[in-house]
């Protein structure tokens, strides 16, 4: 069987350790289980592949052939997209969460761990692919990883399969629902739902067709976004574009058809949606992460907190925002410790070890500056707490009613649907619009096209005007 062990991955060497605790590796597709295809040629791969299964494996009944083959148009699906994609593996979740969803709104077509592993291992058996198989250490678990032989790649290109041949499953839904906890639920829809699903399904058709490329790379087909909504009309931001988790430097090398773009962002989105529905009119010049004495980005973060901390009075809220960043802070020097430990040859398992003394360690010196400068944290925690009274000073000025008292997703949602208009209009005119949350990208000669929309779109949810920020 070729089953191996993850570190012997032929490109174990091009792991990324990113400062947010995860890793990356270029050149693997992820793995998608929504992926459909009712066209006749993936029909065709799908019936000879389960042929060949049943020849060593009994399947006792049709709706387990079913079932099967189902299996197998997914796992074909995203052995197309992979290998499209230019990409030589694809992630390849075995592990029993990645099965548990029961909600057909999110998985349509209902694949079970047994079946799917015992597809992978059949693949495997057959020579269509390798499997290197991840260990699974909490917080830093990785996905195993497929290689995807020349059998299949062969079987694929005879076939003639391409991604205009793959999307999603027609009953699938771009608009997920999630409950306090942050698991998904099931719901009935209502106008912005329905509203949103239309959208969505018009706006990843058109992504789909369209030539994007980022560093000269192109994305992977099809591009399939989707909005989640906490309760009934919280957060709701669009999520899952490949171009939402690169740096600003790599969105500066995005092209739409071959033509270079442009990135607009909406300046202090939600914390401007505030006072503008406290009717003040911020000046289109004015910074509100600009403060005297504090790098810009700790602004941002205490606003960040601020924004979506519950508190029972002043001095709780900045407590518990003063709290907040500090752990902020920890976990990201823990996180980059975990990562730094691995890349020098350490286990996952020891390397969280190692981690969690240095949490505890940071957290009882949290009061000794030299100690908190020694692990690359700046200030210690009374200096973080004047801090942070000193950002609530000026924001409530403007933002009272929005600070400290769980509102933050609220103002996310505003922010989603003024991102909703956008989309939608670019859609009516049959332009490409790429989405990261308040930041649009577009072709460079659509400037003033986007500005319009951009100005107009958030006019008519706050009644002011944005300030817009280019980026290059």
């Amino acid at each position: 069987m070729a089953r191996y062990e993850f570190q012997d991955l032929p490109i174990i060497n091009a792991v990324q350790f990113e400062e947010d605790g995860t890793i990356r590796i270029d050149g693997v597709g992820s793995f998608n289980s929504t992926l459909w295809s009712d066209k006749e040629e993936i029909a065709d791969v799908v019936a000879l592949l389960l042929d060949e299964y049943e020849l060593k494996n009994n399947i006792r009944t049709r709706n387990l052939r079913e079932q099967y083959g189902n299996t197998l148009t997914i796992l074909t699906c995203n052995f197309v997209v992979c290998i499209k994609s230019k990409k030589e593996f694809l992630a390849t979740p075995l592990g029993s969460k990645n099965f548990l969803e029961k909600i057909e709104k999110y998985q349509p077509i209902k694949i079970t761990r047994t079946k799917f592993n015992n597809l992978i291992d059949w693949l495997a058996d057959e020579g269509y692919i390798n499997l290197y198989v991840a260990p699974a250490i909490g917080a830093i678990s990785y996905s195993s990883v497929t290689q995807i032989l020349q059998p299949a790649r062969d079987l694929i290109d005879e076939y003639g399969l391409h991604p205009g041949h793959v999307f999603y499953h027609e009953d699938y839904r771009f608009v997920h629902k999630k409950n306090d906890h942050k698991n998904l639920i099931d719901y009935q829809d209502d106008n912005e739902t329905a509203y949103r699903e239309k959208v969505l399904k018009d706006y990843n058709a058109m992504l789909s067709r369209a030539e994007i490329s980022i560093d000269d790379k192109p994305i992977s087909k099809p591009v399939g976004l989707s909005s989640t909504i906490y309760g009934d009309s919280s957060y709701g931001r669009i999520n899952g574009g490949e171009w939402m988790y690169c740096k600003s430097k790599k969105r500066s090398t995005i092209k739409i058809d071959g033509e270079q773009t442009i990135e607009i962002d909406v300046s202090n989105c939600t914390l401007r949606i505030a006072a503008n529905l406290n009717k003040w009119d911020i000046p289109e010049h004015a910074d509100l992460y600009q403060i005297e004495g504090v790098p810009r980005q700790v602004v941002k973060n205490i606003a960040q907190i601020m924004q979506n901390i519950s508190a029972k009075s002043v001095k709780d809220g900045l407590n518990k925002v003063t709290g907040a960043l500090l752990e902020k802070y920890v976990k990201e020097k823990t996180e980059s410790y975990i990562n730094r430990l691995i890349s020098k040859g350490a286990t996952p398992a020891e390397a969280q070890r190692q981690a969690k003394k240095l949490k505890t360690h940071i957290q009882t010196n949290q009061n000794n500056k030299e100690e908190m400068l020694s692990n690359g944290i700046p200030y210690d925690r009374k200096e973080m707490r004047a801090i942070v009274e000193q950002v609530y000073d000026f924001h409530k000025i403007f933002a009272s009613g929005w600070l400290m008292c769980g509102r933050g997703m609220e103002l996310m949602f505003i922010e989603s649907k003024i991102a909703f208009k956008v989309i939608e209009q670019f859609i009516t005119l049959n332009e490409v619009v790429l989405t990261v949350h308040d930041s649009f990208i577009t072709k460079a000669s659509n400037k003033q096209l986007l500005e319009r929309i951009l100005n107009e779109s958030y006019k008519s949810y706050t009644c002011y005007s944005p300030k817009l920020l280019y980026k290059t």
